[in-house]
């Protein structure tokens, strides 16, 4: 302590640095919990939000679920039509993804930081207006099922486990993880899903 101490005395441009990127952290009015952790070297901002439910919160039997709507949040919305939340972000020069986690679901945008604003608008209008039907969610239903197969997962129906790919000699996930897709009977999402 006393040498960082010593450090940040004999660099004031290091302290002001340091004190620049504090995170801050707050709630709105509706419950959403804020988190902001400034980065000034450039001028862009990653945009966050997150859900605090993953693959870990699936019911026995639906699991696949938060993966699932991971990727039914870039379908539509009375404001934004089928496929174009991504093609929006990339017009306005940013990126954007999502992934779902043993506890989580995220999505993010890059963006420059002139375009946040916009970047909220659009997560809030799917947030609360999502739109889908059925020939979305059967579409979507199948690139996750391909998604899977590409991975070489098998799913064990008799206990409903699934057996994780190899890499390396490790299993990927957690042992006591409920896998993707797994519906019991099938190796794949069933229709009612």
């Amino acid at each position: 302590l006393t040498l960082a101490l010593s450090m940040l005395a004999l660099n004031p441009l290091a302290h002001a640095a340091a004190s620049s990127t504090r995170a801050s952290e707050f709630k709105l009015s509706n419950g959403m919990q804020v988190l902001v952790i400034p980065d000034r070297r450039a001028p862009v901002v990653t945009h966050m939000v997150w859900y605090r439910v993953g693959a870990a919160d699936e019911v026995r039997g639906t699991s696949g679920i938060a993966h699932f709507l991971e990727h039914l949040m870039f379908k539509s919305t009375e404001k934004i039509p089928v496929g174009e939340f991504s093609k929006i972000v990339g017009r306005l020069g940013g990126q954007d993804n999502a992934f779902t986690g043993h506890d989580a679901t995220s999505y993010f945008q890059r963006i420059s930081k002139d375009r946040l604003k916009t970047m909220m608008e659009m997560e809030a209008d799917r947030m609360v207006n999502l739109r889908l039907d059925e020939k979305e969610v059967v579409t979507e239903r199948n690139v996750i099922l391909e998604e899977r197969r590409s991975r070489g997962c098998v799913c064990e129906a008799e206990d409903q486990r699934g057996v994780e790919p190899l890499v390396g000699g490790v299993v990927v996930g957690d042992v006591g993880r409920v896998p993707e897709l797994l519906v019991p009977g099938h190796e794949e999402l069933s229709p009612e899903l």
